[in-house]
């Protein structure tokens, strides 16, 4: 989708290309050579946020640490996308 006016994709009409290719606008599938680099990055992840004094400084603030996999954020955020794109719909907004 363009925006006619100014000839511009939004980013809510990549994410809405996405959807449509049953892709995550967040994890496309056409990046596969990312994988290792990503699976790194979670297990790094993983291990900081299982260290105790961070989730003790995080309880001080309200705040709590959830890891989750990548696969598992990937299916979150296009679950949610889907839904706020849904609601942006029934409400007849539309992207600009």
């Amino acid at each position: 989708m363009w925006n006619q006016s100014v000839g511009v994709r939004t980013r809510i009409q990549h994410d809405e290309d996405h959807l449509r290719q049953g892709d995550s606008p967040q994890r496309p599938r056409s990046r596969p050579a990312a994988r290792p680099i990503v699976a790194q990055l979670s297990e790094a992840l993983c291990k900081v946020l299982a260290q105790p004094d961070l989730l003790e400084n995080f309880a001080k603030q309200g705040a709590a640490a959830e890891w989750s996999s990548p696969a598992d954020l990937g299916q979150q955020l296009s679950s949610e996308v889907r839904q706020w794109a849904s609601v942006a719909k029934d409400a007849g907004l539309k992207p600009e």
